[in-house]
């Protein structure tokens, strides 16, 4: 188990102006992104979270149970921490929690989940086919999406969504859908429960939706964004270009920031490829979107803190979710407030209950040792299978107790 290790709390305090002395000779830890420290800052309540993040800082992820947030400043950052009343504490850099991803062995590359993906579709062309949504900002990469269901007429059938890595440093999310795809595809002809399943149901899986910024998270780069260079920054972040609330909170209207939300709603080819490719899935009934990391499942709305129309049933399903992998349950909103995401996009425009799991914990950060993003798959397996079980009524959850596969 890796641990963070605070280096210069009294240097992070009289850095960021709090009036205190620097600690004689104790330097800052070096920084290994350009102009980015890695911080720690403990936090009480969304409020005072989502202000960290506008006044810059590049979330990594929070141990909501310890009210303590990870992630990365610039130089004007941790001042302007500091003059949002906030106290981040400066810690030694860790290549699992971003600024350096390792890209373990065993992680796909865009070109191997393409082969993948048509290698799956080829073999079992019967329950599987792979569409392109689109290319994505360099316009070399296609945004590849799979349907997957049984035999026969299908047109009926309800369909469920998993959508992952709109974030592209956020490379284990790319492992949990494409074991999704290969537990369906293959579990067809072993596992009767998942036959039955795609026998009255289908599933659209889109495991990569960043493909240029997870091409650059390849090469061991802290990206979270697209490719799409501006005069003052590269990037936007496509979770907050969605074309519902856009632009309210939670965002940043400058490119250097992570959380650029572009110039306009739905202004990056990716978030247009995904919007109409959701758009067009017929009986679409509910869905998941993956990201890393906290160890939390997380339901609409995230732009606001009032409750959705459907508050109990989303409650329901997302406290159902959390049972079986142990995560935290909790309306978006009660993390960070956020606007222009997937998931309220899909039930605000869509009407369809869309749910967001973070997967993994302090220790995992965005690209744990591959061995570890099987186990966060083992621990997801469940609750996938047993979303698209409900998918022919997901209001059932508010009338029964102990739906199993």
């Amino acid at each position: 188990m890796r641990s963070i290790v605070v280096l210069a709390l009294a240097t992070s305090l009289a850095l960021t102006g709090c009036g205190r002395q620097q600690t004689v000779g104790r330097t800052l830890p070096t920084v290994t992104a350009p102009g980015q420290t890695q911080v720690r800052l403990a936090y009480h309540g969304s409020v005072e979270l989502g202000r960290a993040v506008e006044a810059g800082l590049d979330l990594f992820g929070v141990d909501a149970d310890k009210g303590l947030a990870f992630g990365q400043v610039d130089q004007g950052g941790l001042a302007a921490l500091q003059r949002a009343g906030l106290h981040p504490e400066l810690v030694a850099p860790d290549s699992r929690m971003g600024i350096r991803n390792t890209f373990d062995k065993g992680y796909r590359t865009y070109e191997q989940v393409t082969t993948q993906l048509h290698a799956w579709a080829d073999q079992h062309p019967d329950r599987m086919s792979v569409k392109s949504a689109g290319k994505a900002w360099e316009n070399e990469r296609e945004i590849w999406t799979t349907r997957i269901t049984g035999p026969g007429d299908a047109s009926k059938r309800p369909a469920v969504s998993f959508t992952a890595n709109l974030h592209a440093r956020e490379l284990v999310t790319v492992e949990v859908a494409m074991n999704l795809i290969q537990t369906l595809v293959e579990g067809y002809d072993k596992d009767p429960a998942i036959k039955k399943m795609l026998d009255t149901r289908v599933v659209y899986v889109a495991p990569m939706m960043n493909p240029d910024g997870h091409h650059q998270a390849e090469k061991g780069g802290d990206w979270r964004k697209n490719t799409h260079k501006f005069a003052g920054g590269t990037g936007v972040d496509l979770n907050r270009n969605f074309p519902f609330q856009w632009g309210l909170v939670g965002t940043s209207n400058s490119a250097s920031s992570d959380i650029y939300r572009g110039p306009s709603a739905a202004s990056e080819p990716e978030t247009q490829a995904v919007r109409d490719y959701l758009s067009s899935i017929p009986n679409l009934k509910i869905g998941m979107d993956y990201h890393s990391f906290s160890n939390l499942v997380m339901w609409p709305w995230g732009w606001t803190d009032n409750p959705p129309p459907d508050a109990p049933m989303l409650s329901a399903i997302g406290k159902k979710l959390a049972g079986f992998n142990h995560y935290k349950p909790e309306q978006a909103s009660e993390l960070y407030a956020t606007s222009g995401t997937i998931r309220d996009f899909v039930y605000g425009q869509l009407h369809v209950p869309y749910f967001t799991t973070e997967m993994g914990g302090q220790n995992d950060g965005f690209d744990p040792p591959y061995a570890r993003a099987q186990q966060i798959w083992e621990e997801n397996k469940p609750g996938a299978l047993w979303l698209i079980s409900i998918a022919d009524d997901p209001s059932q959850v508010t009338r029964r107790t102990g739906i199993d596969r």
